[in-house]
This record gives structure tokens, sequence and C-alpha cells, in this order.
């Protein structure tokens, strides 16, 4: 639980850049930045894209919409940089 320094967190690829978005929302006093490459900006995106469930599962996670979307995860973030 002890965390002593600066941590950031660098995703790329949808599903790994979910991931780092959701650990910075969830520990904003303990990541002070996640830097993804952009490349979702909404679930809605895969999902109206028609995605296959193999290719991105990360899209189809069930009621995760209704709850949150990307620009939701990235208001809960300390800070977020695309790059």
């Amino acid at each position: 639980d002890q965390v002593e320094g600066d941590v950031e967190i660098v995703a790329r690829g949808s599903s790994s850049e979910v991931i780092a978005l959701a650990a910075g929302a969830l520990n904003p006093d303990k990541i002070e930045v996640v830097r993804t490459g952009g490349k979702i900006k909404s679930f809605k995106d895969g999902i109206l894209a028609a995605e296959d469930y193999h290719d991105n599962p990360t899209f189809y996670c069930f009621g995760l919409l209704e709850v949150v979307d990307v620009p939701q995860l990235k208001q809960l973030c300390a800070k977020t940089e695309e790059r």
C-alpha cells in the first residue's frame, strides 16, 4: 500500500489503456500521470464499429458503459497525457 515517489503509467493498445485509466481513476493520489496513445476516445467507438469480442473484449464489459466512459475515467485521474 505504500508508494513513494511519482508513479507514472504508460500504456499502449486499447485494453492496456483502459486498464491504466481505471487504475489512475481509482488511485489519483498514488498515480501522478497516466500516459496513453489516445487510441480509445469512448467505449462506444468499439461497439459501434462492431469490433469482434475476441479482438477487443474491453469494449464488451457488461454494464461498464452504463457507469463510466473513457472521458470520465480521464477526469478521475490526477493527470493524463496522450502521445
